[in-house]
C-alpha cells in the first residue's frame, strides 16, 4: 500500500488548523488561569490572537538548519566583527568565511547580513563562538 501525498495547500491548511487549535485551547487555559473560567468567545479571539502574535515560530520551510560555525560566524557577525576578523578568530580564510555566509543568507533567505542576524535571531540560530 502507497502512503498517501498530501499537497502544499493541504498542508498548509491542516498546520494552520491544528495552530488555531492550540492557541483557542491555549488562550482558555490562560483565562481560566487568571480568574476568568468562562470566557466569552470575543475574549478568547482577542487573546488567542495576543498569544498567536507573541509566539516565536520556526519556519516550517527552513533549509535545514545552520552549522555551528555558521552560527559561530553569524555570532560575530551580530556584534560586529568584520569578515576579515572572523577569519582571522577562526583561523579561516577571508573566503571561507564569505562561504559560510553565503551558506547563512542561502538556509535564512535573506540577502545582507543585517537581515540574517534578524533572523538568526528570531531563529534562535545566533550561538556564541565557544
Amino acid at each position: 500500500m502507497e502512503p498517501k501525498r498530501i499537497n502544499k495547500q493541504d498542508f498548509i491548511h491542516y498546520y494552520t488548523a491544528k495552530q488555531n487549535q492550540f492557541f483557542k485551547a491555549f488562550a482558555k487555559d490562560y483565562l481560566n488561569y487568571l480568574g476568568n473560567p468562562n470566557p466569552t468567545n470575543k475574549q478568547l479571539a482577542e487573546v488567542q490572537t495576543l498569544l498567536s502574535l507573541a509566539w516565536v515560530q520556526r519556519p516550517l520551510c527552513i533549509d535545514g538548519r545552520l552549522t555551528k560555525r555558521e552560527q559561530q560566524c553569524l555570532y560575530l557577525s551580530s556584534i560586529g566583527k568584520s569578515i576579515k576578523e572572523i577569519a582571522t578568530f577562526f583561523a579561516l580564510s577571508e573566503r571561507q568565511v564569505v562561504w559560510h555566509r553565503n551558506n547563512i543568507f542561502q538556509k535564512l533567505a535573506c540577502k545582507n547580513i543585517a537581515e540574517a542576524i534578524a533572523k538568526g535571531i528570531r531563529y534562535g540560530e545566533i550561538g556564541s563562538p565557544a
